[in-house]
Protein backbone atom coordinates (compact mmCIF):
# COMPACT_ATOMS: atom_id res chain seq x y z
CA UNK A 1 0.00 0.00 0.00
CA UNK A 2 1.23 3.56 -0.77
CA UNK A 3 0.56 6.26 2.05
CA UNK A 4 2.18 9.73 3.53
CA UNK A 5 3.97 8.86 6.70
CA UNK A 6 6.08 11.31 8.76
CA UNK A 7 9.74 9.97 10.15
CA UNK A 8 9.90 10.23 13.60
CA UNK A 9 13.72 10.16 13.20
CA UNK A 10 14.53 12.94 10.85
CA UNK A 11 10.96 14.84 10.77
CA UNK A 12 10.49 14.28 7.16
CA UNK A 13 7.62 13.18 5.10
CA UNK A 14 7.61 10.76 2.96
CA UNK A 15 5.76 8.40 0.04
CA UNK A 16 6.04 4.91 -0.47
CA UNK A 17 5.41 2.01 -0.38
CA UNK A 18 4.24 0.19 3.78
CA UNK A 19 3.32 -2.95 5.76
CA UNK A 20 1.01 -2.48 8.24
CA UNK A 21 2.13 -3.55 11.42
CA UNK A 22 -0.04 -5.64 14.06
CA UNK A 23 0.03 -2.90 16.56
CA UNK A 24 -1.13 -0.49 13.70
CA UNK A 25 1.53 1.72 12.67
CA UNK A 26 3.50 0.92 9.09
CA UNK A 27 7.00 0.32 8.08
CA UNK A 28 8.57 1.25 4.69
CA UNK A 29 9.18 -1.71 2.96
CA UNK A 30 10.62 -0.66 -0.40
CA UNK A 31 11.48 3.11 -1.89
CA UNK A 32 10.91 5.79 -0.13
CA UNK A 33 10.71 9.74 -1.62
CA UNK A 34 11.13 12.56 0.38
CA UNK A 35 8.36 15.01 0.07
CA UNK A 36 8.77 17.52 2.86
CA UNK A 37 9.08 20.54 0.93
CA UNK A 38 5.85 19.38 -1.45
CA UNK A 39 3.51 18.74 1.65
CA UNK A 40 4.76 22.05 3.22
CA UNK A 41 4.25 24.30 0.21
CA UNK A 42 1.00 22.56 -0.51
CA UNK A 43 -0.34 23.14 3.15
CA UNK A 44 0.64 26.34 3.02
CA UNK A 45 -1.18 27.32 -0.28
CA UNK A 46 -3.87 25.14 1.29
CA UNK A 47 -4.05 27.92 3.84
CA UNK A 48 -3.62 31.03 2.00
CA UNK A 49 -6.61 29.94 -0.15
CA UNK A 50 -9.01 29.25 3.07
CA UNK A 51 -7.96 32.82 4.31
CA UNK A 52 -8.77 34.13 0.78
CA UNK A 53 -11.82 32.38 0.64
CA UNK A 54 -13.00 33.60 3.77
CA UNK A 55 -11.66 37.14 3.49
CA UNK A 56 -10.24 36.60 7.20
CA UNK A 57 -7.00 37.45 8.47
CA UNK A 58 -6.49 34.30 10.16
CA UNK A 59 -7.37 30.52 9.46
CA UNK A 60 -6.94 27.66 11.90
CA UNK A 61 -7.63 24.21 12.14
CA UNK A 62 -7.03 21.64 14.81
CA UNK A 63 -6.75 17.68 14.12
CA UNK A 64 -8.87 14.97 15.27
CA UNK A 65 -7.23 13.58 18.55
CA UNK A 66 -4.38 16.41 18.68
CA UNK A 67 -4.01 18.75 21.28
CA UNK A 68 -2.39 21.46 18.86
CA UNK A 69 -3.61 23.61 16.32
CA UNK A 70 -2.18 25.23 13.44
CA UNK A 71 -2.95 28.65 12.76
CA UNK A 72 -1.89 30.99 9.83
CA UNK A 73 -2.28 34.60 9.78
CA UNK A 74 -2.07 37.31 7.62
CA UNK A 75 1.26 40.00 7.39
CA UNK A 76 0.39 43.22 7.75
CA UNK A 77 1.52 45.03 4.93
CA UNK A 78 4.55 47.84 6.26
Amino acid sequence: MKKVLNSALTNSIYYGTVKELPNGNYVSTGNKEDITDDCIGAVFQWFVNEIKKDKAQTFEITYPSSEYKLIMTKKENK
